[in-house]
């Protein structure tokens, strides 16, 4: 029997109070196992009880082993756009008309195109997006107004937000000859100005948004596909997310939309990986951030003697330290530890500490010249983390020009993210 995800999508938002039309059961069934036939019942079971971020964890993983059921793209905009996350609740729904384009009826298109443009609306208005309402609890007493909630760190009037750094924007070279073919051709990028975080995110400003309501707390746990319980505990112990003196540490062990849903709150997004890289290296070529020297102790937090000793200790491992001094940190370190380490710019832990979400699909480079480049391809495309980690050994892993990549779902011990803002995007 074929299984068909028929969620209602984004219902009474507007006056017009009408609804996308359901997925197709065929488009669903076709080349379906078992296994993916469950998860697809159980996604639409956990979205028809309000739970969305859960189901849209089930639809990603679909949407990873089964690229072409491009259906699934409208589902998780609606998953995303219940969950106060418009940015890739758009970007799905907008996918999901570029892939359809020769297999949709005009009234879909429609249909797709103006909820589209109601969300762009309702974004640029700051207006609230409409979630399952939350059970009820006791009114305080009319002498106990109720606190205010917790907003973001003023706009300065540079336009940069207080704890970043304005980026001139300018041409350069994007990529390294000298690395594997990710990170080639080299080839020419033009940049807008924009603004990024000085630091990695920490766990003390991601629990500002947690406390404003508009970021789920982290389950301080790893996630990956085909994760063995006992890695899960065995890694889960180097999440930052709720354990004591780590405030000023990046927060990791988040997935990308938590990422997302983060950098929108605080009134931007993900650095595209050319924005990240233009940081991290400026218009001189250079190979990691500080100049062309090999990674020390005092410009980085990665695996040292420190990290290769805690590692045969706590988890019986023998790992290889790059450098020969200790960095003062086994795993994490608080953020602008290594000021010897910053940028053209002054940014600091572009490499180093954790990898970092960018906002940006994988994809292989071109020779052709480009301007503001943003490579978001489909809901399931593996996303570009750049910077290296504490645990990395191999000093090509922190230049500022090689690439990582993830499934958007996965949550890793030495992976967080910085935002950006600017007027590319």
């Amino acid at each position: 029997m074929a299984l068909a995800l028929r969620l209602p999508l984004f219902i009474a938002i507007v006056a017009v109070g009408t609804s996308l039309p359901p997925l197709q059961p065929t488009a669903l069934a076709a080349g379906l196992d078992a296994n993916s036939k469950a998860t697809l019942k159980e996604a639409t079971r956990l979205y028809k009880q309000g739970q969305y971020e859960e189901a849209a964890k089930l639809l990603t993983e679909l949407a990873v082993d089964h690229p072409e059921m491009t259906n699934l793209q409208r589902n998780l905009g609606a998953c995303y756009y219940y969950m106060r996350r418009p940015e890739p609740a758009l970007s799905n729904l907008r996918d999901y008309l570029a892939h359809k384009k020769d297999d949709i009826t005009a009234d879909d298109k429609q249909e797709v195109e103006r909820w589209i443009d109601e969300m762009e609306k309702q974004r640029a208005q700051n207006a609230a997006v409409p979630v399952a309402p939350p059970l009820a609890s006791p009114a305080a007493p009319a002498s106990q107004p109720a606190p205010a909630r917790p907003r973001p760190a003023p706009q300065p009037a540079s336009g940069c937000a207080a704890n970043q750094v304005s980026i001139p924007g300018g041409t350069f070279w994007m990529g390294d000859a000298d690395l594997d073919k990710d990170s080639k051709p080299v080839h020419k990028v033009k940049l807008s100005p924009y603004c990024i975080d000085k630091t990695e995110v920490t766990v003390a400003a991601f629990r500002t948004c947690v406390q404003a309501g508009e970021c789920a707390p982290p389950s301080a746990t790893i996630e990956w596909k085909d994760l063995k319980p006992e890695d899960k505990t065995k890694w889960s112990q180097f999440c930052t997310w709720g354990r004591g003196g780590m405030d000023q540490h990046p927060i990791n062990c988040v997935d990308w939309n938590q990422a997302t849903a983060y950098c929108v709150w605080a009134g931007g997004r993900l650095p595209t990986e050319a924005e990240w890289e233009f940081a991290a290296r400026g218009r001189d070529g250079r190979k990691y951030p500080w100049g062309d020297e090999e990674p020390d102790a005092t410009r980085l937090n990665a695996c040292g003697p420190e990290c290769a000793s805690m590692a045969k200790e706590r988890l019986a491992l023998k790992w290889n330290p790059m450098y020969p001094d200790n960095d003062g940190w086994a795993a994490t370190a608080p953020v602008g530890k290594y000021p010897k380490g910053a940028s053209p710019f002054g940014v600091l832990d572009m490499a180093g500490n954790v990898w970092e979400w960018t906002g940006d699909g994988f994809a292989n480079y071109s020779e052709v010249n480009d301007s503001n480049p943003h490579r978001y391809e489909r809901a399931e495309s593996l996303r570009v983390d750049r910077g290296g980690g504490w645990n990395g050994s191999h000093p090509s892993w922190f230049r500022a020009a090689n690439r990582g990549r993830s499934i958007p779902g996965n949550r890793s011990i030495n992976l967080g993210f910085r935002c950006a803002r600017g007027a590319q995007m």
